[in-house]
C-alpha cells in the first residue's frame, strides 16, 4: 500500500476510499509483524476447536479484536451474500469491463489468457501502476468521474488483497474480489471485521499442519503485546491498537532463542495473568467506543451438540 500513498490522489478519491469504510485501515495496513510471536501461536493453535492451547486454558481470538486492532467494522452484511468464489470468466471479464474500463484483450492479458495456463489473480503493483496519480491527472484537466472509480476500485482491490484476504504470494490479489466492489457506494455495508477474522482462522488451520511453512491471512490479529516491545511514540488512545507497538528485531539472527524464551513463558503464565476483556478500561475511560458486556466464561469450549 505504500506504493500508492493517498497524499497522491485527488479529493474524490479519497472520499469514495473514506465512505467505504476501509480508510483507516488502508492507512494502518503496513505493520510490521512479530515472527517469534506469529510463530508460537500457529504451534499453539488447534484447528479442531479454533482455539490456542496453553497450559491454563484455551484462548482465541474474537471479532472484538479485529474492531479494536485493525478498525474493520465486525456488524453488517455478510460478504458470503455477494460473492461466488470462482466466477466464470465471461462474468469476470464483465466485471474488469465495469471496474476498470478494459476490454476483452486487456483482461485476457491480465489475466494470461494467451499464456498456457490462466489465473483468476491480478498483480497489485501492476494495478497501482495503471491507476494510480489521479491528483496529477485531475490539475492536467483529464480526469473523469469513471476513472476516478476505477482508481478506487484498484486502491480497495489491493486493500483487500493486503488486508482483508493476504495470500502467500504477498503481491498478488484474487480478481474475484471485484464482486465485492462493483457498487462503491455499498463497499461500508459488508462486515469486514467478521470477513478477516474468517479467513484467518481457516488460514491458521492449514499453517497447523505438519511441515507448512508459510501463513496467509491477517496476522496482525496473532500479535499480543508482551515486555521488551517499544511503543509507537505517535500513537494516540483512540487510534488502532495494532499501531501502538513497533516490531523492529524481524531481521535478529535470535529468532530461534526468542521463540524457546516464549514457549517458556506462555508455559508459566496462569489464567490470572490474563486480561478477558482487554479493552474495558479504554471503553469506561471513553477513549473507545462502549460495547454490551460480555459473558465471560471459563473452561473447554465445545458444541452442546
Amino acid at each position: 500500500m505504500l506504493d500508492l500513498p493517498l497524499s497522491d490522489e485527488c479529493e474524490r478519491f479519497k472520499q469514495i476510499i473514506k465512505n467505504s469504510g476501509l480508510y483507516t485501515v488502508a492507512e494502518n495496513s503496513m505493520l510490521e509483524h512479530d515472527r517469534v510471536a506469529i510463530s508460537e501461536s500457529v504451534e499453539r493453535f488447534y484447528p479442531e476447536t479454533d482455539t490456542f492451547h496453553m497450559l491454563f486454558g484455551e484462548m482465541t481470538i474474537t471479532l472484538d479484536d479485529a474492531l479494536q486492532i485493525l478498525r474493520l467494522p465486525d456488524h453488517g452484511t455478510a460478504v458470503k451474500y455477494s460473492y461466488t468464489k470462482l466466477c466464470s470468466w465471461e462474468k469476470l471479464y464483465d466485471l474488469t469491463k465495469k471496474c476498470f474500463g478494459w476490454d476483452d484483450a486487456t483482461s485476457k492479458i491480465e489475466f494470461g489468457g494467451y499464456a498456457a495456463y490462466r489465473t483468476r489473480q491480478s498483480n497489485m503493483g501492476h494495478l497501482m501502476t495503471m491507476f494510480k496519480g489521479t491528483l496529477k491527472k485531475e490539475k492536467e484537466g483529464t480526469l473523469t468521474d469513471d476513472q476516478v472509480n476505477y482508481a478506487d476500485t484498484a486502491y480497495l482491490l489491493c486493500v483487500l488483497g493486503c488486508v482483508i484476504f493476504p495470500n502467500a504470494s504477498s503481491n498478488r490479489v484474487d480478481a474475484n474480489l471485484l464482486q465485492l466492489l462493483h457498487s462503491l457506494n455499498k463497499v461500508h455495508e459488508y462486515s469486514w471485521g467478521t470477513t478477516c477474522h474468517a479467513f484467518l482462522m481457516e488460514e491458521l488451520r492449514k499453517a497447523s499442519r505438519r511441515g507448512t511453512s508459510q501463513i496467509a491471512g491477517n496476522v496482525s490479529l496473532l500479535q499480543a503485546s508482551r515486555r521488551g516491545i517499544p511503543e509507537n511514540v505517535e500513537w494516540q488512545k483512540d487510534n488502532p491498537r495494532g499501531t501502538k507497538y513497533v516490531f523492529d528485531d524481524n531481521r535478529s539472527r535470535t529468532k530461534e532463542q526468542q521463540l524457546v524464551r516464549m514457549r517458556e513463558v506462555l508455559d508459566s503464565m496462569q489464567s490470572s495473568y490474563v486480561f478477558f476483556d482487554p479493552y474495558k478500561g479504554y471503553r469506561d475511560s471513553g477513549h473507545i467506543a462502549g460495547r454490551s458486556n460480555l459473558t465471560l466464561y471459563f473452561g473447554p469450549l465445545w458444541l452442546p451438540t
